[in-house]
């Protein structure tokens, strides 16, 4: 009994020996808060050329409509379709690897600030933002997280490989510690 209680003591002295000098450790939150000013910054940033990567898919989109038209009894490629699907950028040095809640929360995010978008464009949001999607088969776990939040009503499904937000959705109030390493700033803050 007498080991049970010194090993006791010993973690309780471990733990409090962890503790900053109060000057250090306003040191530390200044600077952890010109980082979130930064990151900040850099994500108003990566939102208006989104929004601009989105003006110009669109008209791209609409040339092609133009020049080859929508043929209901062609199933295959259409000319001209390959300048849309462009390589995804590559993922970060050190990504944050998302899957199950974080992956949808994440998603969630990201379609409410950009508005209905193919899943492509999604994946590269996400490796824009430093994230990567945890899985063997990555478009296939994005896929399935965007599916299942379109049958919570969460998400609409407004075309094939296309999703949006649902029109009443709302979402969860951040937990503490919950992607605490990477925050996806809201434009207005």
């Amino acid at each position: 009994m007498g080991t049970d209680r010194t090993d006791r003591t010993d973690r309780i002295d471990l733990i409090r020996s962890r503790r900053l000098d109060p000057k250090v450790r306003a040191e530390m939150k200044a600077r952890r808060n010109a980082d979130l000013d930064r990151l900040r910054h850099v994500e108003r940033a990566l939102a208006a050329l989104a929004i601009e990567h989105r003006r110009v898919r669109d008209e791209i989109a609409e040339v092609d409509d133009a020049l080859w038209g929508g043929t209901r009894w062609s199933k295959g490629r259409r000319p001209g379709t390959n300048t849309i699907d462009d390589a995804l950028p590559p993922l970060p040095e050190k990504p944050h690897w998302l899957w199950g809640r974080r992956l949808r929360s994440v998603c969630l995010r990201l379609l409410e600030r950009c508005g209905a978008i193919p899943l492509r464009q999604l994946h590269a949001l996400l490796h824009l933002h430093g994230f990567g999607v945890a899985g063997e088969h990555p478009v296939k776990a994005l896929a399935d997280a965007l599916g299942h939040e379109a049958d919570a009503g969460n998400a609409t499904r407004v075309e094939r490989g296309r999703y949006g937000l649902a029109p009443g959705y709302r979402p969860r109030p951040s937990r503490p510690g919950f992607l605490a390493a990477v925050l996806l700033t809201d434009l207005d803050e």
